[in-house]
This record gives C-alpha cells, sequence and structure tokens, in this order.
C-alpha cells in the first residue's frame, strides 16, 4: 500500500526542519549586546623594551573592585570583562618605578588601549600619570558605539519611548566627533 504524499511530503519536512534550525539558530546570535569593555596594552622599559611578568592591577574607582593581569613574553597584558567606568591602572616590576594611571574612562564596547613605561627605580617611587584627559577615540576597530543611560532614557523626546529609535539617534556621529 502507497502512503499519502510520498516524497513531497518528506521533502517538505526536511525543508521546514531545516528552516526551524536555521531560524533558532540565528535569533540567539542576533539578540547579542555587548555590556562590557577592556583595557589592554604593552609595559616598555626606557629603552623601548618590553617587560615580561609585570604585575598589572586595574581598580574600579566607583566600585572598588580589582582585577589582575600579568604581563606575557610580549609586555601585553589584556583586562577583560570591565563594566563601563572610571578605572586606574597600576603596574609594578622589580626593578622599576610603580606606574599609576588615574582617572582612565572605559565606555562600552570601547576598549582602552593603555601602553605603558617603567623607569628605573625601586617600586617604592611611583609614577603618577592622569588619563582623565584621554580621547575616547578608538583606533583599533571601526565599531561605533555610545552609553544609554537612565537620564537619557527618561527624557527621549518621542510620544512611545520607542528603545530602537534611541539606538539609532546614538549611533548617529555627533557633532565635532572624528
Amino acid at each position: 500500500m502507497r502512503r499519502a504524499g510520498g516524497p513531497y511530503q518528506l521533502i517538505l519536512k526536511c525543508w521546514l526542519l531545516a528552516w526551524l534550525l536555521g531560524v533558532t539558530g540565528l535569533v540567539p546570535a542576533m539578540a547579542q549586546v555587548e555590556t562590557t569593555s577592556r583595557i589592554s596594552g604593552i609595559v616598555k622599559d626606557p629603552m623601548g623594551g618590553v617587560i615580561p611578568r609585570a604585575s598589572v592591577v586595574v581598580r574600579n574607582q566607583n566600585t572598588g573592585g580589582l582585577r589582575e593581569a600579568t604581563t606575557d613574553a610580549t609586555g601585553y597584558y589584556s583586562v577583560v570583562s570591565l563594566q563601563p567606568g572610571t578605572y586606574t591602572v597600576t603596574v609594578v616590576k622589580d626593578g622599576f618605578k610603580k606606574a599609576e594611571v588615574a582617572g582612565q574612562v572605559l565606555e562600552v564596547a570601547s576598549p582602552a588601549k593603555l601602553d605603558l613605561t617603567l623607569e628605573l627605580g625601586t617600586v617604592s617611587q611611583t609614577i603618577k600619570v592622569s588619563g582623565a584627559g584621554a580621547e575616547l577615540i578608538t583606533t583599533t576597530t571601526s565599531e561605533v558605539s555610545g552609553t544609554i543611560n537612565q537620564t537619557l532614557l527618561n527624557e527621549i523626546p518621542f510620544k512611545r519611548q520607542n528603545f530602537f529609535q534611541v539606538l539609532a539617534r546614538e549611533s548617529k556621529p555627533k557633532r565635532g566627533t572624528v
């Protein structure tokens, strides 16, 4: 006895299954939003040589939270998954003065590149640098990002306060920026 629908029904079921798997695979990818950032850089000596195994401490000035890292063989360090805020970065290595950069502002999805040069001396001596005047222009990626805070959401001039209109507004270049 022959089944109703035959090969066409089987093809339809396979096509429907492939479509369903494709849609469910795309939905999570489209819903990903980055809410953190990172600080990374290279630690060098006064002659330009890299300093491996230097201790890097990143402290959130608003919450007091600490994150630690160690430079690799090329002097590179990276501290990831940092919340937006103002940070102090401290680098320590035996035989060098401690370097400290205060006021490094970190925005969502805008990684900060902070290269430091340690001077010869003892760890008890400190070199303080202010990062407060640093430009918030990302030179490592071509991404455009912005921070949407509660004040902005409360003062949306739109009747329905549509969140997608806020996103479109934030993604446009602002006057006076590059």
